[in-house]
């Protein structure tokens, strides 16, 4: 593959336009004004020049269509302010970062909301994946499924210290994962990991994510703010034309497949889903769900 050619034909060359003006280090604008949804909330920093995106959807943060939405604007938002250089992302709620996707439109009869869910899903996943913004997942709690997917898609992750799991758990359910998805979590941990981790749908302990490379460090919950912004700011000592493109021409390759391959993936996908044998596992999935909540 031609990575000169995917260049000039991806965003990178449309990144330049935010590059003209490039805010350098020790230098801050201000923060446009941000109205909080209930789902997501904008917190800016105008002293770092970096804003906190919150999940706020009661109770797990449940990635159906209307949070990833919501989570995709957010970002878009941010990226058009020429104050903000980094994202923090966080949840407001205790011990969960992201329990990941709504199960619930992956039935047979709510094949429109699935389509919803999943388009949603592929255009954040583009957003933050390839961001000019350095962005930060701070993992407060559970982050299985979704959760991971959005967190491995961030540029570094911080978790809390606690009795907490992470990782893709959507083979336990009987689907299969996306190349995207795949290609994002061998980039991470390596190709023999990513393997037994996707083929075995394991779901780590933090010291566990930590010493597979899933995590990039541990802090006590309370440390957890402090740290990420720690981070954040180590981070924005590179001058931005410098860190957008390197981390651009490093994901290039696999933001280019699915900018190129969105459709498909959605029929694909939505097809796998909608087969007798998935649709049978997910309904025990959830038979044995809702036992566990009784």
């Amino acid at each position: 593959m031609n990575v000169t050619k995917l260049a000039s034909n991806f965003s990178i060359l449309s990144m330049l336009n935010r590059l003209r003006n490039p805010v350098l280090p020790g230098f801050h604008n201000h923060f446009k004004r941000y109205n909080s949804n209930g789902n997501v909330s904008i917190c800016a920093n105008n002293v770092e020049g970096f804003a906190w995106i919150k999940m706020n959807k009661s109770p797990v943060n449940t990635m159906d269509a209307s949070l990833l939405v919501d989570l995709e604007e957010a970002f878009g938002k941010l990226e058009n302010d020429a104050a903000c250089r980094g994202v923090i992302l966080t949840s407001s709620l205790t011990d969960v970062f992201s329990a990941g996707l709504d199960i619930s439109v992956l039935n047979s009869n709510h094949i429109a909301d699935f389509d919803n869910m999943w388009e949603a899903l592929q255009n954040l996943w583009l957003r933050v994946y390839c961001s000019p913004l350095a962005i930060i997942a701070a993992i407060n709690g559970n982050a299985p499924a979704g959760g991971c997917m959005i967190a491995i898609a961030c540029d570094h992750r911080i978790m809390a210290h606690g009795n907490y799991h992470i990782g893709i758990s959507a083979p336990r359910l009987g689907l299969m994962l996306p190349p995207w998805v795949q290609r994002a979590m061998e980039n991470t941990i390596g190709h023999r990991h990513a393997e037994e981790a996707l083929g075995k749908a394991t779901l780590y302990s933090v010291d566990e994510a930590f010493k597979l490379g899933l995590i990039d460090s541990i802090v006590e919950p309370e440390k957890l703010e402090e740290a990420a912004q720690e981070e954040m700011n180590k981070m924005l000592k590179i001058p931005d034309h410098a860190r957008i493109l390197s981390k651009q021409l490093m994901r290039l390759k696999d933001i280019q497949y699915l900018r190129d391959n969105q459709k498909n993936d959605l029929e694909y996908t939505r097809n796998h889903v909608m087969l007798k044998e998935t649709q049978q596992q997910i309904k025990k999935f959830l038979t044995n769900l809702k036992k566990q909540k009784k």
